[in-house]
């Protein structure tokens, strides 16, 4: 049901601008993007993986490296999506960051940093959070959806209060990706009304860094007027925010491509057809 994030294509309303190794390499004096220009990247998954949480570092997780920079970078990818759970960071809602989990967090951005690299941090939740997990397997999970009495508002708009303090002073924060696909949230607690408790909860800490909303409903680009049109009526104090939305190629939009081309019904115009409710 949870996509992989390696088949994620993340689709912003800004131009996309990158350098070639090329040119790089016939021009070592070019110029790296900045933060006004870097647009385009990749996603380094990792910190998200296992569905055991907390889970250990390394088998059920890991985080991506120096080395994961210094490849991308020298493929011209000067922005990284760089997913992580919020289990991980904040074992207990309302409680303090996993000191061990930060540290982890901040040496690669650090490192990024140093690489005049940019980096978007993205809650790869899913509008949820693990109330119970036995530390072994992911099969006795329990989630508590965002708005549920186990998993509230407030625990959303504390986590992210508590990280906007911590990352706020980095050169290289593109964003905060507040939450990577929601769906199937309740309908007494919309994510147009999370997304904007969040925005207003950020901005009491941190009114510099821009904040990135996913539509509702996976993100689908492709039903964005259905599920996500509400969103236009977010507001922000800094007017510093950002959609974003996802689209797959294949025949059922699941990422899977488990078809080929031919036998998926593929068209040129397949992702231009995906796109346009979002871009409209």
């Amino acid at each position: 049901m949870l996509k992989d994030l390696f088949s994620l294509v993340t689709i912003v309303a800004l131009l996309f601008s990158s350098c070639s190794k090329s040119e790089e390499e016939e021009n070592g004096d070019a110029p790296q993007p900045t933060k006004q220009t870097a647009y385009f990247g990749v996603n380094l998954s990792g910190a998200e993986f296992g569905n055991v949480y907390p889970g250990v570092d390394g088998t059920h997780y890991g985080y991506p490296t120096e080395k994961d920079l210094d490849y991308f970078k020298a493929k011209g990818l000067y922005l990284v999506r760089f997913p992580f759970r919020w289990e991980r960071i904040q074992p207990t809602m309302n409680g303090e960051l996993n000191a061990t989990e930060l540290a982890k967090m901040k040496k690669f951005v650090k490192a990024a940093e140093d690489r005049n690299m940019q980096i978007l941090l993205d809650m790869h939740n899913f509008g949820r959070y693990c109330v119970y997990c036995d530390g072994q397997s992911s099969q006795n999970n329990q989630y508590a959806i965002i708005g549920n009495a186990r998993c509230t508002v407030d625990n959303f708009c504390d986590v992210w209060k508590k990280l906007a303090k911590e990352f706020k002073d980095y050169k290289n924060i593109w964003g905060y990706d507040i939450m990577n696909e929601p769906y199937e949230m309740l309908a007494s607690t919309p994510w147009v009304n999370i997304a904007q408790a969040c925005i207003n909860a950020i901005r009491t800490v941190d009114t510099k860094t821009t904040i990135i909303v996913s539509g509702d409903e996976f993100s689908s680009a492709r039903r964005w007027k259905e599920c996500s049109d509400n969103l236009k009526t977010l507001t922000d104090p800094s007017n510093n925010l950002i959609f974003q939305a996802h689209i797959y190629f294949d025949s059922d939009s699941s990422g899977n491509y488990d078809k080929g081309y031919d036998e998926d019904g593929a068209t040129i115009q397949t992702g231009v057809a995906r796109l346009k409710p979002f871009v409209d």
